[in-house]
């Protein structure tokens, strides 16, 4: 018998230092934005999807009700929550999807880094097929960087779609130092991330 999602948010244990009590304390708002599974509704789609949701520390809350809104009514076989914060977690964030999409593939993994994130979704869509979807669910900031890294990755045919969740404006940068901090972290990422892209796509050819 399905657990709802009260029960299943209370199940979270907050165990650990600080830095992670307060990841799973994200997680576990993230997850209590999403609709009770009764009022799932189920939609035949004409090819298989793949729905990823990358973990982002304050913003994995907002993640994950804009990757729930993308699946309302529809059915995609295989859901991947990528990141340590979903690790941490445990098994309860994988069974709350699971409950809102019962017939897919609701996995975990404990990706440190995006390279790492694109390099198994890009596993994951050919074990689908080249007329799969791949749909990521991320940041505004970091869309970027994720579209330019997994697009070499992908197989000939797979359509990707990286949805970019508006966590972060410009007046940010001027009012909040967590905003200058998570931007200046993208950009040394880029400084790896750009040349890495570009040796993909050469591969590629």
């Amino acid at each position: 018998m399905a657990m709802d999602n009260a029960t299943l948010i209370s199940g979270f244990g907050v165990q650990g230092s600080g830095f992670r009590r307060k990841r799973l304390l994200s997680l576990r708002l993230a997850l209590s934005a999403v609709p009770d599974s009764s009022y799932h509704r189920s939609m035949t789609t004409s090819a298989p999807w793949l729905l990823a949701v990358l973990a982002g520390g304050p913003h994995t809350a907002a993640r994950v009700a804009a990757a729930q809104r993308e699946a309302e009514g529809r059915q995609p076989p295989r859901i991947v929550l990528s990141g340590r914060e979903f690790a941490a977690a445990g098994p309860e964030a994988a069974a709350l999807f699971a409950a809102l999409c019962p017939q897919a593939v609701v996995s975990v993994d404990d990706a440190a880094t995006t390279v790492a994130s694109c390099l198994r979704l890009a596993r994951l869509a050919a074990a689908l097929g080249p007329a799969c979807e791949l749909l990521v669910v991320t940041s505004n900031y970091h869309a970027p960087r994720v579209r330019w890294l997994l697009a070499p990755l992908l197989p000939r045919g797979v359509r990707l779609r990286v949805l970019a969740c508006p966590d972060l404006a410009w007046r940010d940068l001027f009012r909040l130092r967590l905003a200058r901090q998570l931007i200046l972290g993208e950009a040394l990422s880029w400084l790896y991330g750009f040349p890495l892209g570009l040796i993909w796509r050469a591969l590629r050819r």
